[in-house]
């Protein structure tokens, strides 16, 4: 039937021939009459599909399957045909642009059907064995891909009739994704030249947008390959994981910070936390942040960047969070709870009824800091006490005291291995070191004693959940089976997680 075909189809921006216009014709009505047919499936299966055995259903969905693949490769000369009709007259762009909104894709997922056609057209053995349901459709575009981007050289290789039929096995053994590898590898080894000037085009390309908003930071970028797996593997080393809490995407972003955390404190978290908060008002005592470099570092450890994140705390609202969570850990109404968890401000001014309004904690560029955000940045900081006068200008500014040393840090870490939160592998160098007894609500001391590791993570879910930690003994089970240290020494020390009602939260798994 299309080996007569001359004339052309009208539609995507292409002149048509007046040649051979009986043939066209009649192929485009043989189409519109498949076209409705396959309508009136469409409307009656609903009906009848449920009534169908397990093994029909799964016959017609792989006849359908097999149909997308042959109504693209019957199109694809078609669009092959108006597309070399519109690049005669300079329309090529146009055609494009027209193809993408007849089918409501992008602009890409056109461009992306003319590869395919054009890839199609100089290898034909792939195009019968696509049509045949041996080469699936999206091995079919990974070759257009491939053949838009490489050299002549390439090309003369990937069209030899012995390279398609390798081609072919290779496609009935590989998904898309293997495939494309495959492919890669053989481009590569023909063409490194053009390899090259690709990977050089997508570095070139590399960029990195953050977008600071109310709600937060939009993260937006590209990665040339290289860099892209470097960075995947930086983010799963921190081991942040899917969990029954987080997604994956959520994981990764816990990740994203963990790293970026570690960056500002030069690997060492003694006091570096989060960042700095810094008090004012009249003897306000506030603040978290980044040690500098006159402070002392374990032997052999780089002191951390400037870089650090203030958080400003002003004296009145200091003492109205550490109010509020003394109360709130005293037996406090869940009302009066949410009401003191939802901002660091009070709702009301001078009345009984509520907590009396204090102005929030904000970051150094005037983002709102939750109480729980604060209580989590006093675990793991420096604090530094700035006194304001009342037109809010600095008078005096104190030393800056620190939560826990790095030297404790090491002990900590020695001690804990990694996240103490049971089933969470984050490793110790993203973690922060919380206060068991917390510092600014039961005055807990800066000590190895009450210092116990967690992520960022679960170190802001603790303070969320109000949870308490109990750090349970080593016993003698720990040690059997493996020499002294056993599998304590990979396990480290391990905790149960309460609420304020003394239920577990959380706690290791019994020991088989």
């Amino acid at each position: 039937m299309f080996d007569a075909m001359q004339g052309g189809v009208a539609g995507g921006g292409g002149a048509t021939s007046p040649a051979v216009p009986a043939v066209g014709v009649d192929v485009v009505a043989e189409l519109e009459a498949m076209s409705a047919r396959l309508a009136e499936l469409a409307h009656g299966v609903g009906t009848v599909a449920a009534a169908w055995g397990g093994a029909t259903r799964a016959r017609a969905i792989r006849v359908l399957d097999g149909i997308g693949a042959l109504v693209a490769a019957v199109r694809s000369p078609l669009l092959l045909a108006q597309h070399g009709a519109a690049e005669g007259v300079g329309g090529e762009r146009a055609f494009v642009d027209a193809r993408a909104r007849q089918t409501g894709a992008t602009r890409f997922a056109a461009a992306r059907e003319v590869q395919t056609a054009k890839a199609l057209d100089v290898l034909p053995e792939i195009g019968r064995a696509v049509v045949d349901r041996v080469v699936p459709w999206g091995h079919a575009e990974v070759l257009g891909r491939a053949m838009s981007d490489v050299g002549e050289r390439a090309v003369d290789v990937l069209t030899r009739p012995g390279t398609q039929g390798r081609l072919v096995e290779l496609a009935r053994q590989t998904d898309s994704r293997e495939f494309a590898r495959h492919v890669a590898a053989l481009v590569a080894a023909h063409d490194p030249d053009a390899v090259a000037d690709e990977r050089e085009a997508a570095r070139r390309a590399r960029h990195l947008t953050l977008s600071h908003g109310p709600r937060g930071t939009s993260v937006k970028g590209f990665l040339d390959p290289l860099s892209g797996q470097s960075l995947a593997r930086a983010l799963d080393a921190t081991g942040h994981r899917e969990d029954e809490e987080r997604t994956r995407e959520q994981a990764r972003a816990d990740a994203l910070t963990a790293l970026a955390q570690h960056a500002l404190t030069g690997g060492m978290r003694g006091g570096g936390g989060p960042g700095r908060l810094v008090g004012a008002g009249s003897g306000a005592e506030v603040g978290v942040g980044a040690h500098g470099a006159g402070d002392a570092v374990p032997d052999g450890a780089t002191t951390a960047p400037m870089a650090q994140v203030s958080l400003l705390v002003p004296a009145e609202t200091w003492h109205e969070v550490r109010r509020r969570q003394r109360r709130r850990r005293q037996g406090e109404s869940d009302a009066d709870s949410d009401a003191g968890r939802a901002a660091p401000t009070g709702t009301t001014v001078g009345t009984r009824a509520g907590p009396p309004q204090v102005p929030p904690a904000v970051s150094d560029d005037g983002v709102v800091v939750t109480s729980e955000e604060l209580a989590a940045a006093l675990c793991d900081c420096a604090i530094t006490r700035v006194v304001m006068d009342g037109d809010g200008l600095p008078l005096d500014v104190g030393r800056s005291r620190r939560m826990f040393t790095p030297a404790q840090r090491v002990a900590v870490v020695a001690r804990d291995r990694q996240c103490a939160w049971n089933g969470c592998a984050t490793v110790a160098r993203y973690c922060h070191v919380h206060h068991i007894r917390w510092w600014h609500r039961d005055g807990g001391r800066s000590d190895l004693d009450n210092a116990v590791l967690l992520c960022a993570h679960h170190h802001l879910q603790l303070h969320l959940r109000d949870l308490d930690v109990e750090r349970l003994p080593s016993s003698g089970a720990d040690r059997a089976e493996g020499g002294e240290a056993g599998d304590w020494a990979s396990r480290g020390v391990r905790y149960l997680f309460r609420d304020r009602g003394r239920r577990v939260v959380n706690g290791p798994e019994p020991d088989p």
